[in-house]
Protein backbone atom coordinates (compact mmCIF):
# COMPACT_ATOMS: atom_id res chain seq x y z
CA UNK A 1 0.00 0.00 0.00
CA UNK A 2 1.04 3.50 -0.68
CA UNK A 3 2.35 4.49 2.79
CA UNK A 4 1.68 8.53 1.37
CA UNK A 5 -2.02 7.85 2.14
CA UNK A 6 -1.86 6.62 5.60
CA UNK A 7 -3.13 8.46 8.22
CA UNK A 8 -1.26 8.56 11.36
CA UNK A 9 -3.83 8.83 14.43
CA UNK A 10 -4.07 11.51 16.57
CA UNK A 11 -1.96 11.62 19.85
CA UNK A 12 -4.37 12.52 22.55
CA UNK A 13 -2.91 13.45 25.88
CA UNK A 14 -4.91 13.51 29.19
CA UNK A 15 -7.34 16.26 29.34
CA UNK A 16 -7.83 16.56 25.54
CA UNK A 17 -11.06 15.10 24.25
CA UNK A 18 -12.61 14.99 20.65
CA UNK A 19 -13.66 18.52 20.05
CA UNK A 20 -11.54 20.56 22.45
CA UNK A 21 -8.50 22.64 21.72
CA UNK A 22 -6.12 20.78 19.47
CA UNK A 23 -2.86 22.22 21.64
CA UNK A 24 -3.48 19.70 24.47
CA UNK A 25 -2.40 20.19 27.89
CA UNK A 26 0.80 18.44 29.55
CA UNK A 27 0.30 17.19 33.49
CA UNK A 28 3.25 20.28 34.14
CA UNK A 29 0.84 22.39 32.50
CA UNK A 30 -2.60 21.58 33.62
CA UNK A 31 -0.77 21.80 37.07
CA UNK A 32 0.01 25.00 36.92
CA UNK A 33 -2.94 26.02 36.18
CA UNK A 34 -5.10 24.52 38.85
CA UNK A 35 -2.26 26.11 40.97
CA UNK A 36 -3.06 29.39 39.72
CA UNK A 37 -6.78 29.16 39.88
CA UNK A 38 -6.06 28.07 43.53
CA UNK A 39 -3.74 30.70 44.27
CA UNK A 40 -6.75 33.64 42.68
CA UNK A 41 -9.18 31.93 44.55
CA UNK A 42 -7.24 32.37 47.99
CA UNK A 43 -6.14 36.04 46.95
CA UNK A 44 -10.12 36.83 46.50
CA UNK A 45 -10.94 35.06 49.11
CA UNK A 46 -8.22 37.24 51.64
CA UNK A 47 -9.27 40.32 49.69
CA UNK A 48 -13.10 39.94 50.39
CA UNK A 49 -12.29 39.28 54.03
CA UNK A 50 -10.12 42.66 54.02
CA UNK A 51 -12.61 44.13 52.87
CA UNK A 52 -15.02 43.52 54.80
CA UNK A 53 -12.64 43.51 57.80
CA UNK A 54 -12.98 47.26 56.83
CA UNK A 55 -16.13 47.73 56.46
CA UNK A 56 -17.45 46.35 59.59
CA UNK A 57 -14.23 47.58 61.98
CA UNK A 58 -15.38 49.44 64.58
CA UNK A 59 -15.61 52.96 64.18
CA UNK A 60 -14.11 53.69 60.89
CA UNK A 61 -16.54 55.50 59.09
CA UNK A 62 -16.80 57.67 62.66
CA UNK A 63 -12.93 57.89 62.27
CA UNK A 64 -13.48 60.02 58.98
CA UNK A 65 -15.27 62.42 61.02
CA UNK A 66 -13.39 63.16 64.25
CA UNK A 67 -10.93 66.06 64.58
CA UNK A 68 -10.43 68.52 67.13
CA UNK A 69 -13.46 69.88 68.34
CA UNK A 70 -13.62 73.87 68.47
CA UNK A 71 -14.27 75.40 71.30
CA UNK A 72 -17.47 78.30 70.67
CA UNK A 73 -15.91 82.09 71.11
CA UNK A 74 -18.89 83.71 70.08
CA UNK A 75 -18.73 86.47 67.57
CA UNK A 76 -18.23 90.42 66.86
CA UNK A 77 -19.75 92.94 64.98
CA UNK A 78 -17.48 96.19 63.70
CA UNK A 79 -17.79 98.50 60.93
CA UNK A 80 -14.87 99.71 58.89
CA UNK A 81 -14.27 102.51 56.22
CA UNK A 82 -11.75 105.30 55.38
CA UNK A 83 -12.14 108.87 54.00
CA UNK A 84 -10.19 109.90 51.55
CA UNK A 85 -10.97 113.67 52.01
CA UNK A 86 -9.33 113.66 55.87
CA UNK A 87 -6.73 110.11 55.31
CA UNK A 88 -8.67 108.96 58.80
CA UNK A 89 -9.56 105.03 58.92
CA UNK A 90 -12.47 104.31 61.73
CA UNK A 91 -13.18 101.65 63.03
CA UNK A 92 -16.27 100.97 65.00
CA UNK A 93 -17.09 98.17 67.99
CA UNK A 94 -20.67 97.25 67.94
CA UNK A 95 -21.12 94.39 69.86
CA UNK A 96 -20.52 90.56 70.65
CA UNK A 97 -22.35 87.46 70.74
CA UNK A 98 -22.36 84.56 72.98
CA UNK A 99 -19.05 84.92 74.90
CA UNK A 100 -17.61 82.26 76.68
CA UNK A 101 -17.79 82.74 80.14
CA UNK A 102 -14.13 83.08 82.07
CA UNK A 103 -15.41 83.69 85.66
CA UNK A 104 -16.10 81.51 88.50
CA UNK A 105 -19.74 83.55 88.33
CA UNK A 106 -20.20 82.27 85.27
CA UNK A 107 -20.19 85.56 82.97
CA UNK A 108 -17.38 87.76 81.56
CA UNK A 109 -16.41 91.27 81.44
CA UNK A 110 -15.57 91.81 77.84
CA UNK A 111 -13.71 94.46 75.77
CA UNK A 112 -11.58 94.56 72.70
CA UNK A 113 -8.11 95.99 71.85
CA UNK A 114 -7.75 97.34 68.20
CA UNK A 115 -4.42 96.81 66.55
CA UNK A 116 -2.97 97.93 63.23
CA UNK A 117 -1.06 94.81 62.88
CA UNK A 118 2.07 94.44 62.13
CA UNK A 119 2.05 97.59 64.64
CA UNK A 120 1.44 96.10 68.46
CA UNK A 121 2.84 99.09 70.24
CA UNK A 122 0.05 101.20 69.82
CA UNK A 123 -3.65 99.84 70.27
CA UNK A 124 -7.11 101.34 71.06
CA UNK A 125 -9.45 99.59 73.55
CA UNK A 126 -12.97 99.35 74.30
CA UNK A 127 -14.71 100.48 77.71
CA UNK A 128 -15.29 97.34 79.92
CA UNK A 129 -18.97 95.66 79.85
CA UNK A 130 -19.22 93.93 83.29
CA UNK A 131 -20.85 90.82 83.85
CA UNK A 132 -22.27 90.41 80.08
CA UNK A 133 -21.63 87.58 77.43
CA UNK A 134 -23.61 89.72 74.71
CA UNK A 135 -21.96 93.01 75.04
CA UNK A 136 -22.90 96.09 73.11
CA UNK A 137 -20.08 98.51 73.17
CA UNK A 138 -21.11 101.20 70.03
CA UNK A 139 -17.90 103.06 70.35
CA UNK A 140 -16.04 104.68 67.05
CA UNK A 141 -11.96 104.81 66.68
CA UNK A 142 -10.17 106.95 63.90
CA UNK A 143 -6.82 106.57 62.88
CA UNK A 144 -6.29 109.99 61.55
CA UNK A 145 -3.45 111.25 59.50
CA UNK A 146 -2.77 108.08 58.06
CA UNK A 147 -2.01 107.65 54.08
CA UNK A 148 -4.40 105.29 52.25
CA UNK A 149 -1.09 103.76 50.97
CA UNK A 150 -0.05 102.68 54.50
CA UNK A 151 -3.64 101.79 55.08
CA UNK A 152 -3.72 99.09 52.40
CA UNK A 153 -0.17 97.64 53.95
CA UNK A 154 -1.71 97.03 57.29
CA UNK A 155 -3.95 93.98 58.88
CA UNK A 156 -7.22 95.02 61.38
CA UNK A 157 -6.72 92.80 64.35
CA UNK A 158 -9.14 93.18 67.46
CA UNK A 159 -8.43 90.86 70.24
CA UNK A 160 -11.44 90.34 73.07
CA UNK A 161 -10.67 90.01 76.43
CA UNK A 162 -12.11 89.75 79.91
CA UNK A 163 -10.84 92.21 82.22
CA UNK A 164 -9.35 90.75 85.69
CA UNK A 165 -8.83 92.95 88.22
CA UNK A 166 -6.30 91.51 89.94
CA UNK A 167 -4.86 88.86 87.50
CA UNK A 168 -3.93 89.40 83.38
CA UNK A 169 -6.62 89.59 81.50
CA UNK A 170 -8.32 86.41 79.76
CA UNK A 171 -8.19 86.37 75.94
CA UNK A 172 -11.71 85.36 74.55
CA UNK A 173 -10.80 85.44 70.97
CA UNK A 174 -9.68 87.19 68.07
CA UNK A 175 -10.37 88.01 64.04
CA UNK A 176 -8.37 89.67 61.76
CA UNK A 177 -8.61 91.06 58.20
CA UNK A 178 -6.26 92.61 55.77
CA UNK A 179 -6.89 95.88 55.26
CA UNK A 180 -6.01 95.34 51.07
CA UNK A 181 -9.07 92.85 50.87
CA UNK A 182 -11.62 95.52 51.80
CA UNK A 183 -13.49 98.18 49.67
CA UNK A 184 -12.76 100.87 52.23
CA UNK A 185 -14.41 103.73 50.24
CA UNK A 186 -17.96 102.83 52.25
CA UNK A 187 -18.03 101.82 55.72
CA UNK A 188 -18.65 98.05 55.90
CA UNK A 189 -20.32 96.24 58.75
CA UNK A 190 -19.21 92.46 59.28
CA UNK A 191 -20.06 90.03 61.67
CA UNK A 192 -16.74 87.65 62.39
CA UNK A 193 -16.44 84.14 64.50
CA UNK A 194 -13.69 84.76 66.83
CA UNK A 195 -11.06 82.26 66.70
CA UNK A 196 -8.35 81.47 69.40
CA UNK A 197 -5.99 83.86 70.40
CA UNK A 198 -2.91 83.22 68.11
CA UNK A 199 0.18 85.13 70.14
CA UNK A 200 0.46 82.98 72.91
CA UNK A 201 -1.48 85.00 75.07
CA UNK A 202 -3.95 81.83 75.95
CA UNK A 203 -4.90 80.76 79.14
CA UNK A 204 -2.13 79.04 81.32
CA UNK A 205 -4.16 77.96 84.27
CA UNK A 206 -4.79 79.68 87.88
CA UNK A 207 -2.23 79.50 91.18
CA UNK A 208 -4.80 80.49 94.34
CA UNK A 209 -2.74 82.04 96.94
CA UNK A 210 -4.43 82.47 100.49
CA UNK A 211 -2.26 84.69 103.19
CA UNK A 212 -3.21 84.82 106.66
CA UNK A 213 -1.72 87.06 109.47
CA UNK A 214 -1.84 86.36 113.35
CA UNK A 215 -1.50 89.83 114.95
CA UNK A 216 -0.62 88.03 118.36
CA UNK A 217 1.69 85.48 116.90
CA UNK A 218 2.85 88.42 114.42
CA UNK A 219 2.46 85.78 111.88
CA UNK A 220 1.78 85.25 108.20
CA UNK A 221 0.88 81.97 106.83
Amino acid sequence: ANKENETTPEKRTPGNKPGSNSRGQTPDESGRRQGHEANSSVSDMANSVTSDMLMLSPGSEEDEHEGPVCEKLGRIQFSVGYSFQDSTLTVKILKGQDLPAKDFSGTSDPFVKIYLLPDKKHKLETKVKRKNLNPHWNETFLFEGFPYEKVVQRTLYLQVLDYDRFSRNDPIGEVSIPLNKLDLANMQTFWKELKPCSDGSGSRGDLLVSLCYNPTANTIT
